[in-house]
């Protein structure tokens, strides 16, 4: 029987020839495997932070400094490329080795899972680098993109920028397959060698891999959307183009072509729409960051706008076709007569629902853009939002027009009888109560819708100087600092109301050219800018270069200079003119842009004989009349008395503080600022009178001399006031009128409110200031259970093209602001103030309600 012993085996010749290569082979993979640690550890972990700093870059690359960052990004992923490729090489070199020993499975599975496990992150490597040059080359096409909604971009540009889509489309589909074959692998689960630190490392490593994933899909996703964009861009740059005037006339566009256009932006627009709600999704489920989360926000929204413009565009071309087809059925253009014109009123006026819904569409693109070019922290460029803003206002305004005159179109253009308008030509350079100096009058007629007539008088000549014992008396600041004992049509507009001014001016063309009219239109050089701009240039009549609105005023003063006032006349032909020819639709639209522009701002004034159309142009405001708020009310009026044309190189600043913590009355300070920016070379002040020859140039660089008026609620009581007294070398003291030094600044009653008037003079280059300090009446604050209002009517004077205003309330005790009608710019304890500038009537209202300052 064999005996067994206790102890250690015995170590037989066998056993050792097993034990001593299965030791070594066990050694070599020791060795390599601590090899394979120490210097694969290194590399992987520096991987995850690499393709994790990709996630800021590849996944946002139109963040605001995106192409800076991808290029550090592909300066690290270059590096670990660089240390990874050896530690690969090793990796491979074991496993190679330990396919020798596939009788040791642990060792063999070790081996080959690394093996795999570095490849993979090789491979990641790879394919960030890959989404970096992707993204880098989106970067490009994303700028570029924005220039197919800019003017005269060549179709090079166009066909190659589509050709980079569809690279770096298919840059992002590849790099998505990759990573996906590349996840589907077991990954680090399948490793059996517990190094501390390696499986979290290859766990991170995975969350990049989704990552990139994440930034491929999104990457392929936007290229795809800009490609819609592009291709939007294209079929509506046509369009733009021909609403948006750029120091040339644009060339019209064919009805059949733009109906096209349409039809073939409303399908990618629609398409663009879906693709870009799908983004927007995919982002706020992609832990992106912000900038990548506004970038998107601010694409999905250009998506929409595009979107809202062709449909507006859509509803309101079919409403303005009929006036097209009137416009193309005569040789004369849109005023060419025949039924065409008051048919198509008729027509239009029918649409009025699908006019209004366009116009909604088009005010709510106009707020989206706004907010785009306004965006300081994105990527998207202004420079094609522009041309957007301009398109849709000039589509909007023009709408917005005739959506007003269609009811009374037959009547104001006469299209089945006759009528004749005076229009007075104002110089808003030599502002008066109404416009400004009538240089120039016109006779219009209309017959059965066609302009028949236009016959140009000197306002010097219109009057008739036999009768004019029959013309009535100078208003009293006329003639008290100008020494008009009669009044003139020259002088017409002195009256702050222009109902009043058209009256008096068809009296005095009545004594003057024993002629009776049916209305009376102002208008002055800025409407005639607005119309020149509209229609892109008109011929010189001097034979120059065509006259547009980059030179029209410097045209004026020179054609005025070798002329003389005719000139004006001259000029309004070319415009006439224009308007006697065929219009296509952005001509059309961009005039009534125009014109809409102008009442809006009273740079154009209309009052007419027939009440019922008067009472249609009262209701939209055009006819420049003192209005009657239920509200505080501020209208400043300036007439220069200096026999010059100084009006364009003031500057005007209006501060108005109004205390309403005395509920009952409160009270106001009024500050009226003026600066003379006359330059060197420009005449004194003294005498009033003083000759500054004929020259446009001397006689807009000079004194001014301003009648000031300022009207106020009928029941202010004024408190104190600036002191203004009477020159020496006025006009006053001269007739005999005024004494030097006495006290011009006085309170009157017109229009049914108080006014306060008085003269002051500012030599070139000084300023001045008048302040008034009075109590509102009461009734300007309205209570509604515990709340306020307040409301501030501030009207703006014709010709004037702009007052800035600033305004601060201090609020009543326990009060604080519940909602303004205009940006607060900020508070100072129970103070609030906002600043504006004035370019038509604007009415300011704020909402008050009980609590504390520090709530708002």
């Amino acid at each position: 029987m064999r005996r067994f012993q206790l102890g250690p085996p015995r170590i037989t010749r066998r056993s050792l020839i097993w034990l001593i290569p299965a030791g070594t082979a066990l050694a070599a993979i020791a060795f390599g495997g601590w090899v394979v640690v120490a210097r694969a550890m290194p590399a992987a972990r520096s991987v995850e932070p690499a393709l994790s700093e990709l996630r800021g870059a590849a996944i946002a690359p139109l963040g605001v400094d995106g192409a800076g960052a991808l290029d550090d990004i592909r300066v690290r992923l270059v590096e670990v490329r660089g240390d990874l490729r050896p530690t690969a090489r090793l990796v491979r070199l074991v496993g190679r080795f330990s396919a020798a020993l596939s009788w040791l499975p642990l060792v063999d599975h070790e081996a080959s899972v690394w093996t795999a496990q570095t490849d993979r992150a090789l491979g990641d490597v790879e394919t960030a680098l890959s989404l970096v040059d992707a993204s880098s080359l989106l970067i490009e096409i994303y700028d570029g993109a924005q220039d197919v909604l800019s003017p005269s971009m060549p179709v090079a540009h166009l066909d190659g920028l589509k050709a980079d889509i569809a690279a770096v489309r298919a840059a992002y589909g590849n790099a998505g397959e990759a990573l996906a074959r590349r996840r589907a692998l077991d990954g680090p689960a399948a490793l059996g060698l517990r190094v501390p630190g390696v499986r979290t490392t290859l766990d991170l490593v995975g969350d990049a891999e989704a990552d990139m994933a994440l930034a491929a899909d999104l990457g392929y996703r936007v290229t795809d959307l800009l490609g819609d964009v592009v291709e939007i861009g294209r079929q509506v740059r046509p369009l733009v183009d021909s609403f948006v005037v750029n120091g040339h006339a644009p060339e019209p566009i064919d009805p059949d072509v733009l109906r096209a256009s349409l039809d073939e932006t409303g399908r990618y627009a629609s398409l663009a729409g879906v693709k870009a709600d799908g983004i927007a999704e995919l982002v706020s489920t992609a832990r992106a960051g912000d900038a990548l989360t506004l970038e998107v926000e601010r694409l999905v929204e250009l998506v929409g706008v595009l979107g809202r413009l062709h449909r507006a565009a859509s509803l309101g071309i079919q409403a303005l076709d009929p006036l097209l087809e009137a416009a193309r059925a005569s040789e004369d253009g849109l005023l060419g007569g025949g039924p065409a014109l008051g048919e198509a009123f008729d027509s239009y006026a029918g649409q009025r629902k699908s006019v209004d819904e366009a116009i909604s569409l088009l005010a709510g693109a106009q707020a989206t853009l706004a907010r785009l070019t306004a965006g300081s922290n994105g990527r998207l460029p202004a420079r094609g939002l522009s041309e957007l803003m301009t398109f849709s206002l000039n589509l909007e305004t023009g709408l917005r027009l005739l959506n007003r005159l269609a009811p009374i179109g037959r009547e104001l253009f006469a299209t089945d009888s006759a009528r004749d308008y005076l229009v007075l030509g104002h110089s808003a350079d030599e502002i008066r109560g109404t416009g400004g100096f009538v240089s120039s009058v016109w006779l219009v007629r209309f017959e059965n819708g066609k302009l028949t007539k236009v016959d140009y008088f000197d306002s010097a000549r219109v009057d008739d100087w036999e009768r004019l014992l029959l013309y009535p008396k100078a208003p009293g600041g006329l003639e008290e600092h100008m020494n008009a004992w009669v009044w003139l049509m020259r002088d017409v507009s002195w009256d702050p109301d222009f109902p009043t001014t058209a009256l008096a001016a068809q009296d005095m063309f009545r004594l003057g050219q024993r002629r009776e009219v049916d209305g009376v239109i102002a208008i002055n050089q800025w409407t005639l800018l607005k119309l020149v701009e509209s229609l892109g240039s008109i011929p010189d009549p001097g034979g120059g270069d065509p006259i547009t609105s980059r030179n029209l005023l410097s045209v004026l003063e020179d054609g005025t200079d070798t002329h003389g006032r005719a000139y004006m006349d001259l000029t309004l032909q070319g415009v006439l003119d224009s308007l006697t020819r065929p219009l296509s639709l952005g001509v059309l639209t961009r005039l009534a842009s125009a014109i809409y522009g102008s009442l809006n701002e009273k740079e154009m004034m209309i009052y007419l004989n027939d009440p019922e159309s008067q009472s249609a142009i009262s209701l939209n405001g055009w006819d420049g009349r003192v209005v009657y708020p239920e509200a505080d009310y501020l209208y400043v009026v300036d007439s220069n008395v200096g026999w010059n044309k100084v009006d364009r190189n003031v500057e005007r600043n209006t501060h108005y503080r109004i205390d309403l913590r005395r509920l009952d009355r409160p009270r106001a300070a009024l500050t009226l600022e003026y600066k003379n920016h006359s330059g060197p070379g420009a005449t004194g002040c003294l005498p009033q009178w003083l000759s500054r020859d004929t020259s446009y140039g001397n006689l807009k660089n000079a004194c001014y001399w301003n009648f000031i008026r300022v009207y106020l609620p009928e029941e202010a009581r004024l408190l104190t006031t600036t002191s203004l007294p009477l020159p020496e070398h006025s006009v006053s003291v001269e007739i005999g009128l005024g004494v030097p030094g006495e006290e011009t600044g006085g309170v009157s009653s017109s229009h049914g409110k108080t006014v306060y008037s008085g003269i002051m003079s500012i030599s070139p280059g000084d300023r001045s200031e008048v302040t008034l300090v009075y109590d509102l009446p009461t009734g300007v604050i309205s209570a509604d259970g515990e709340s306020l209002t307040y409301r501030l009517l501030l009207q703006k004077q014709p010709g004037l093209r702009e007052r800035d205003v600033s305004i601060r309330l201090i609020l009543p005790e326990g009060y604080r602001v519940a909602s303004s009608s205009h940006p607060l710019l900020g508070t100072d304890g129970p103070e609030v103030t906002l600043s504006l500038r004035l370019t038509r009537d604007t009415l300011f209202e704020v909402a008050l309600v009980q609590g504390t300052h520090d709530a708002r």
